[in-house]
């Protein structure tokens, strides 16, 4: 940061240090002294309020003024017990309330919902169930896919609609509320209550013991005479693997080729450009990456840095669809805008979600074991960079046009096979 910046900023700590008192200024401190280079992290025995503040300012690609974050936590300090005192400050609501101000998409994740998330990136989840669903505003979720574990073991099918976890009714609770009551410590039970379309009596109560289970990402199957259909949930560590296997690994061979990214919110970054990179040509432009760097002077930047295509090849020379909706987003976009504006897939469907930002999950780390292990309190989850398609253009809060757009109530697979013919 300028020598010149520094002493604007640090005057503004003095002016509010009185107010907000050490604890939050700490973090300023951090930041003004020049303590930002990528592998710096603020003094394990910082409260978390501080080190939230000093990482915020150095991770996020655009930083708010340092003032505002400050403030952000106006409201969550406590009345002092006597006059002379400096009221306690509510960490948790302050982490949050600085990290919402970077941007819609960037926040606090508890220490439970941090250690899931990575899980989920990682394809293995260490209290699950081994189920995916599909949840609609005001209705109930549908499991989509059961995979080998204690839920197929337990009879759940593909179509099962989930009526309550442990006594909680699902239709007005998200996507992620219902994710949080099925995954817990391997162990412990869960007690579900289901709906078999189809079925007209009851069903009893099911319930079912959670285990370390693996979730893959990929799953594919021929449609029409001969066409491979491969559908992407997600993007995870092995999905770039996962859908090469799928791919070359078909019964017979393929005359086309399906990519169903719909309702694909994205995932890690790394495994959108993994799997971009094996169906483009060598030197083909896969995505423009936009982050934050420092000079010499410690000074901060955003840099620009393109991702090329190597010589990792599958399907070369068969016709291909990417599906997508308004559910595809982030790293499913990555894919979709590589593939098509490389002219390698048609894109047919309905203009994807937009995001073309990128978070960075950071944990509040505590200490360190004697091992060297770090003890967390959740994580932070900052907008750390973003990303352009290989003409430059940006999807923010515009999404990706299909080439062939196809209205609501009509089936995507069938207008995928129509054009393939």
């Amino acid at each position: 940061m300028p020598t010149r910046r520094r002493r604007r900023v640090m005057m503004h700590v003095f002016k509010i240090v009185s107010k907000w008192g050490l604890i939050i200024c700490l973090g300023a401190i951090f930041i003004v002294s020049g303590a930002t280079p990528a592998h710096s992290y603020p003094p394990y025995g910082w409260p978390d309020s501080a080190k939230a503040l000093a990482l915020i300012m150095k991770h996020a690609l655009y930083p708010p003024d340092i003032g505002e974050l400050i403030h952000a936590c106006e409201k969550f300090r406590k009345l002092p017990k006597k006059p002379e005192e400096e009221g306690e400050l509510d960490t948790i609501p302050c982490i949050e309330a600085m990290a919402k101000i970077v941007d819609e998409h960037s926040d606090y994740l508890p220490e439970e919902e941090y250690r899931k998330k990575e899980e989920v990136h990682n394809q293995e989840i260490s209290g699950g169930i081994g189920i995916s669903f599909r949840k609609e505003d005001k209705k109930l979720p549908m499991i989509r896919n059961v995979f080998d574990g204690p839920a197929k073991r337990a009879g759940i099918q593909k179509g099962d609609e989930i009526i309550t976890v442990n006594g909680e009714f699902m239709e007005n609770l998200t996507t992620s509320e219902i994710k949080t009551l099925l995954i817990g410590k391997p162990g412990t039970s869960v007690m579900i209550d289901i709906n078999r379309p189809g079925t007209k009596e009851k069903l009893p109560s099911i319930t079912i013991t959670r285990e370390k289970v693996r979730i893959p990402s990929v799953f594919s199957k021929i449609v029409g005479k001969d066409v491979g259909y491969v559908k992407v949930e997600y993007f995870g560590e092995k999905t770039a693997k996962e859908i090469d296997q799928a791919v070359t690994g078909f019964s017979k061979p393929i005359s086309g080729l399906i990519l169903d990214f719909t309702n694909n919110l994205g995932g890690k970054l790394d495994a959108s450009i993994e799997t971009s990179n094996i169906f483009l040509k060598e030197d083909l432009t896969i995505m423009f990456w936009l982050y934050k760097d420092y000079d010499e002077n410690l000074e901060d930047f955003v840099a620009e840095a393109p991702f090329v295509a190597d010589e990792t090849l599958i399907a070369e020379g068969i016709p291909m669809v990417v599906l997508i909706d308004s559910g595809s987003a982030s790293a499913s976009e990555v894919v979709t805008a590589a593939l098509q504006e490389n002219g390698r897939a048609t894109v047919i469907g309905r203009r994807s979600y937009g995001k073309g930002t990128s978070q960075k999950s950071i944990p509040l780390i505590s200490r360190l074991t004697s091992s060297g292990e770090p003890i967390t309190n959740g994580a932070l989850l900052i907008t750390s960079g973003k990303w352009e398609t290989p003409s430059g253009k940006t999807v923010s809060s515009i999404g990706i046009k299909p080439d062939i757009e196809v209205p609501m109530g009509e089936d995507l697979i069938e207008r995928a096979l129509e054009y393939l013919k």
